[in-house]
């Protein structure tokens, strides 16, 4: 019966897949996406990211690009994919060349995870924006630019040749204790754990569900990217609210989206508990 059930899932899935594919198919060229600059970034910060989204641990790679007004923070993977889009200039291409580039993202070892949101910081002017996205659903936040209130502590030690110094905050419902450089002439840290006196190289929520470690440094000038997608303006309480009801009950939310029009028969899911790297609505 469960061997069932799992051939039921994968057909569904490969169903959605083809559901969304069909109209390309047809289609020897097709656009690979479309981005807008909206920021110039000086350095980029690599950052791995341990989370437990799911009560099952996940690694991904993450990257930090640091600009003087607007900064971006999000998968390695994301970042590949939209610089590939600026690089094609949102002009159609053969369906198999870009199946070949995509494909060369995908089996880059950098390019492991992602959590699916994107976080700009600076954009608009004073500022945040956060998208993510269900299934092929994209959402936008913007909201206020709040930084986290610190508490610096005493206790020093050495992480990867950095000498660091303890820090910590309460940042919506989680209890983060992080350490920071000031051996890098800069302010900068992953996630919203920024603003601090030097860049954080490592960050653990105390309940040991997320964790973001410094792995690299490049200095060099990129862009910083929003991709354009048909996006649902909503808060990002109301995002987690939807991606709650996504996972507690899978089938019941696809019935009421597009694909739940197409595809007849949804097999039952079993609840999941979702536990978002931002628990509460409030700092």
């Amino acid at each position: 019966i469960a061997l069932q059930k799992m051939r039921q899932r994968h057909i569904w899935l490969i169903g959605l897949i083809c559901t969304c594919c069909l109209p390309l198919m047809g289609q020897k060229k097709m656009v690979y996406g479309n981005v807008q600059e909206v920021g110039q970034a000086k350095a980029l910060y690599y950052y791995s990211l341990t989370d437990n989204e799911l009560s099952r641990e996940r690694y991904m790679l993450m990257v930090l690009q640091k600009g003087t007004e607007v900064s971006r923070f999000g998968a390695v993977s994301a970042y590949l994919r939209d610089s590939l889009a600026l690089a094609l200039g949102g002009k159609p291409y053969d369906t198999r060349f870009l199946g070949r580039e995509s494909a060369k993202i995908g089996r880059r070892p950098d390019a492991n995870g992602d959590p699916g949101w994107i976080l700009i910081v600076g954009y608009p002017d004073g500022s945040r924006t956060i998208t993510d996205r269900i299934l092929i659903d994209y959402y936008l936040t913007e909201e206020k630019d709040t930084k986290p209130i610190w508490k610096l502590g005493s206790q020093q030690k050495t992480i990867s040749g950095y000498k660091c110094m303890q820090a910590s905050t309460l940042l919506f419902g989680r209890q983060w204790t992080v350490w920071y450089t000031m051996d890098i002439d800069e302010s900068a840290g992953p996630w919203l754990l920024y603003g601090l006196p030097g860049v954080v190289v490592d960050a653990k929520s105390d309940d040991g569900d997320f964790r973001f470690e410094l792995s690299k440094i490049e200095h060099r000038p990129t862009p910083i990217l929003l991709s354009k997608h048909m996006y649902n303006k909503v808060s990002r309480e109301r995002f987690l609210e939807q991606k709650q009801k996504y996972y507690g009950n899978t089938k019941s939310y696809v019935k009421g989206t597009s694909y739940g029009h197409e595809v007849s028969d949804l097999p039952n899911s079993s609840p999941k508990k979702y536990n978002p790297l931002r628990k509460s609505g409030h700092r």
